[in-house]
């Protein structure tokens, strides 16, 4: 058994959004042969019942908004990324110093988390980067109009921060991943002989489906606040719903996760997109659910929310440009190329009985069997 200290830049619970899903998914997995303790930033004070779900320590480090702004400049003058800076906390940093000692591995979630690895330990370091931010940053600003004072914004951030993962990774003895896709797109990534790859996995959940013509909901779960989630949805709503209301009058499009008020407001104009907020407990909005979607168009690679709906038994549609070879079209999922085919594709499930009961069954098996935290981190404990 060793002694492991887990570094998140986000407060775990409630474990809403797939990075939170992976941090506590590691937690819970390492905690069966190994002791471990947790620190975690946040901006406010937490409930403790919230740790019960663990059972292990969790010591949290408030930062105001004044002294994330404060750090985020401050540090910029050092050419570091405001991504890393804004999660920034001195007296986190002299804490983990004093108390690392005890440890035999750190395990640090993301590279917001990266600053935080102290430069005497001799244990072993592991960066849980999940995927390279930089490469994310880049597409989002790429994908954004010139208009967009944000896009400038995310235009330097992405310089930035890909320096940064460079120098930062130079400090840890192995790189992890959760799929090659990022590896094929960009090139110049320098610490790749550190790259260990472990695919993500989900909490198991009961079968919520059931195939009925009078079916009438939509699905999308993830943060809205995420550029590419945002787009995803404006997307939906201006250009599938449309359509698809011309054939079913009842449909509704409903969001699922951190929303800002604007878009609450922009998006609720239409009385058929039903916007939910974070949600803890989705069970009983996935009732009476056609399907779910995943049409993020600017973020690619496999995203925790399709299996998310899938571990719910839900026909899950995704977007082709996101496929993942472990599941096959029209069996586990169904992919689609464009807005065309996937207001097909909707219509098709809502439909064909046999096709979204056979795709159903089929996929919640497959995730329940195959996708558990503790089949894809079976790795990590070789790794300590």
């Amino acid at each position: 058994m060793k002694k492991i200290l887990l570094i998140t830049p986000r407060y775990p619970f409630p474990i809403l959004g797939g990075d939170k899903d992976r941090f506590i998914g590691i937690a819970k997995t390492l905690a069966k042969k190994n002791q471990i303790d947790i620190i975690s930033i946040s901006n406010k004070n937490h409930k403790k019942d919230y740790q019960n779900n663990l059972s292990h320590k969790i010591i949290v480090f408030k930062i105001n908004f004044f002294l994330r702004i404060f750090y985020s400049i401050f540090f910029l003058f050092k050419a570091n990324p405001m991504q890393v800076s804004f999660y920034y906390s001195l007296v986190a940093k002299k804490y983990i110093q004093k108390i690392i000692h005890k440890y035999d591995a750190i395990i640090i979630h993301g590279i917001r988390s990266a600053q935080y690895l102290p430069e005497s330990f001799k244990g072993k370091k592991i960066l849980e980067m999940t995927d390279l931010m930089s490469l994310n940053f880049k597409k989002i600003y790429k994908a954004m109009p010139f208009y967009n004072p944000l896009k400038y914004i995310y235009f330097t951030e992405s310089f930035l921060i890909k320096k940064y993962e460079n120098n930062i990774c130079k400090k840890f003895n192995k790189i992890i991943l959760i799929s090659k896709n990022d590896l094929y797109e960009e090139k110049n990534v320098k610490f790749k002989k550190k790259i260990s790859v472990i695919p993500s996995g989900i909490f198991l959940n009961k079968k919520i489906y059931r195939f009925n013509i009078k079916n009438y909901k939509i699905i999308f779960l993830g943060n809205i606040k995420y550029y590419p989630n945002k787009v995803a949805c404006y997307n939906f709503v201006k250009n599938i719903m449309p359509e698809i209301s011309k054939k079913f009058k009842n449909i509704e499009f409903h969001i699922i996760g951190k929303i800002n008020f604007i878009d609450k407001f922009l998006l609720r104009k239409n009385n058929q997109i039903k916007i939910h907020g974070p949600v803890e407990n989705i069970k009983k909005i996935l009732k009476n659910s056609i399907c779910a979607v995943n049409n993020v168009n600017i973020a690619t690679g496999f995203q925790t929310k399709t299996l998310k709906y899938m571990s719910y038994g839900l026909p899950t549609l995704a977007l082709k440009k996101a496929r993942n070879n472990e599941f096959k079209d029209n069996k586990d999922i169904i992919y689609f190329k464009n807005n065309y085919e996937l207001i097909k594709k909707i219509s098709e499930i809502k439909n064909n009985k046999k096709l979204s009961e056979s795709i159903s069954k089929i996929c919640y098996s497959k995730i329940n069997k195959n996708y558990t935290w503790d089949k894809r981190l079976f790795k990590y404990q070789n790794l300590l």
